[in-house]
């Protein structure tokens, strides 16, 4: 874009245009995960076609005369001035074919405007394409990369659950001495090695890349990296849905980030393409500065915290961990009719017990919970006496100090933090497909096992921000994943949450509406949570009494009630930035321009 601003500049100057067309000789691009070459099929094609406006404008000028800087010898763009690596020869070949092939059709074209076009056989010039794998090999084995490099293209995704031996090899070797790597993408390393050559050589980078690396927990620790060697985002696409035409191609989720040295990315607003949807079309707006979440705001990093960044709010906890084999803990329906039928004494202690799959699917699940039981009843109860002797077994054979160590209290689960109260259950992972987290009220009797976050705060407000749409948008923004689904952790999702200051006119009314959605749920009794937020089944009446939670709490925050998810985000993280102090570590530097929109903003 900046070339063909430069072209309208100087488009009545043919000295200017000259020494544009000269310049575009000392530009070089990169891509270092090139398969066929499509990126450098694109941007070479692109130049040579501002190198043809730069001809067609000249004889517009001078004629005829205007041409004589264009012969054979004279054509400044070059396929030497394109390069690639990539890890699989056939598809370098591929690459190099193809570039020549766009060369020829580039003459052609100005053979049909201009007249004359340069020869193109024999072929002395070609584009260089590395076979080897750009994660082991110097990027500028083949050229020299300064600031007039250009690297861009679509490296492998790979999240880092599906990687490779091979591809593990590769990110240990790039994070070499650094920390939780272990939860990056693959296509992480090429932002890193980019990240570098930015640092040492001012040259600017554009990927396509898997939207991931811009959310949860891969944002601190990649774009903490980049921000420390001084890596800014001029200009991003936030997550839209892509595919192609090949068959069995999965659909992904993807974004597009641009990546400069800061101080380098010039005086003009950042440019960031926002989607209504993943598959809706993309609308620009002009940004302050584009963090690492690639939303419009300061470069906040969410990392864990063990305290709720906001003074007053109930904690959140696991619910307790059993660590029996399933003794005492996985009792189906059937056991515990048979444990009241044969053992009054064990009977007792039977209670109901939630997890995530529980409480999401419903299901009978039992467990005898024996905190605080008689030790006369665990003796005299055969049923009692033979689980507990088995949790001691197993518990000793343990390789873990701490678990042996239990066996010598075999009749509780291993860690215990049973409320003694009513309180709220979220389970720890939960679909990304649901409009709404799935929240539940449970009361002091049911237990809730380590698959389930507890909240010992049964009150219809925190249930209501937690279910509305606001801390469903923080928690895909922030929140780990495992596969898809999202991770809803203590220490990231919930204790960093922005909980806001509230009237009580405003708590009021999120109550009331809280309400609304918990008699919406009772309608459907024999539908479980699963059924109720499946995005498909989810019945109006729930979607209405949600939309009106949703309203009471966007006045809380002070927004529209149709504000998007971006605007939301926005919001939030303002929010965040203030109470954590401001800005990442790194201060950014502001262009006059960006400094005046902060005085704007400001004000």
């Amino acid at each position: 874009d900046a070339l063909y601003d430069r072209l309208d500049r100087e488009w009545d100057n043919s000295a200017g245009l000259r020494r544009l067309q000269s310049d575009l000789g000392t530009y070089s691009w990169l891509d270092p995960a090139c398969g066929c070459g499509n990126f450098l099929l694109v941007s070479y094609k692109a130049i040579r076609s501002l190198e043809l406006r730069i001809a067609t404008r000249l004889v517009e000028r001078e004629g005829r005369a205007g041409l004589s800087l264009f012969g054979e010898q004279s054509l400044v763009v070059r396929l030497a001035q394109f390069h690639g690596i990539e890890l699989h020869e056939w598809s370098g070949q591929i690459a190099q074919v193809a570039m020549l092939l766009a060369e020829h059709q580039a003459n052609l074209e100005m053979e049909r405007v201009l007249g004359l076009a340069p020869e193109l056989l024999p072929i002395s010039d070609g584009a260089d394409i590395l076979h080897a794998n750009a994660l082991e090999v110097p990027w500028d084995t083949n050229l020299t990369i300064d600031e007039h490099t250009f690297i861009l293209g679509n490296p492998p995704f790979g999240g880092s659950y599906l990687q490779t031996e091979e591809q593990k090899d590769d990110t240990a070797r790039v994070w070499s001495g650094m920390k939780r790597y272990g939860v990056l993408d693959y296509v992480a390393n090429w932002f890193l090695i980019a990240g570098r050559w930015i640092a040492s050589t001012n040259c600017r980078v554009g990927f396509f890349a898997s939207n991931s690396i811009c959310q949860g927990e891969q944002v601190p620790v990649l774009w903490g990296e980049l921000f420390r060697l001084g890596v800014t985002i001029p200009f991003a696409h936030q997550t839209f849905k892509w595919h192609n035409d090949a068959g069995g191609q999965a659909a992904v989720h993807t974004i597009v980030v641009g990546m400069a040295k800061r101080g380098t990315e010039g005086t003009e607003p950042r440019r960031l393409w926002t989607y209504a949807s993943v598959t809706a079309d993309p609308v620009e707006a002009r940004a302050f500065n584009i963090n690492g979440y690639l939303l419009d705001g300061p470069d906040v990093l969410v990392v864990s915290r063990r305290t709720s960044l906001v003074a007053g709010i109930p904690p959140m906890i696991y619910g307790n961990k059993p660590a029996d084999g399933g003794f005492l803990s996985d009792i189906n329906a059937e056991e515990a009719e048979i444990i009241r039928a044969a053992d009054p004494v064990a009977a007792k202690y039977l209670r109901r017990l939630v997890g995530a799959h529980e409480m999401l699917n419903g299901g009978d699940r039992w467990c005898l919970w024996l905190v605080n039981a008689n030790p006369t009843d665990i003796r005299s109860s055969p049923e009692l006496r033979r689980r507990v002797a088995a949790v001691a077994n197993l518990r000793g054979k343990s390789t873990k100090a701490k678990t042996r160590e239990d066996a010598r209290r075999p009749a509780e689960f291993q860690e215990i933090r049973q409320p003694a109260k009513a309180y709220l259950a979220i389970p720890l992972h939960s679909s990304a497909d649901r409009f709404y987290l799935p929240v539940d009220r449970l009361d002091a009797s049911t237990i809730a096992s380590n698959a389930v976050s507890i909240i010992e705060d049964p009150s219809l407000v925190t249930l209501g921000l937690l279910s509305s749409r606001f801390f469903r948008v923080w928690a895909e923004a922030v929140s780990g994943r495992i596969k898809s689904d999202l991770r809803i952790s203590t220490d990231i999702t919930y204790n960093n949450f922005p909980w806001p200051e509230m009237t009580d006119g405003q708590r009021e009314a999120i109550d009331k509406a809280t309400g609304e959605v918990l008699k919406a749920r009772s309608q459907y009794p024999g539908s479980t949570l699963a059924d109720l937020y499946d995005p498909l089944a989810m019945p109006e009446p729930l979607r209405e009494a949600h939309r009106r939670l949703d309203r009471a709490v966007s006045r809380v925050f002070g927004l529209r009630s149709d504000a998007a998810d971006a605007a939301i985000l926005a919001e939030l993280f303002r929010l965040y930035a203030a109470l954590t102090g401001g800005m990442f570590p790194i201060e950014p530097t502001l262009s006059p321009v960006h400094a005046r929109q902060k005085r704007w903003s400001d004000a």
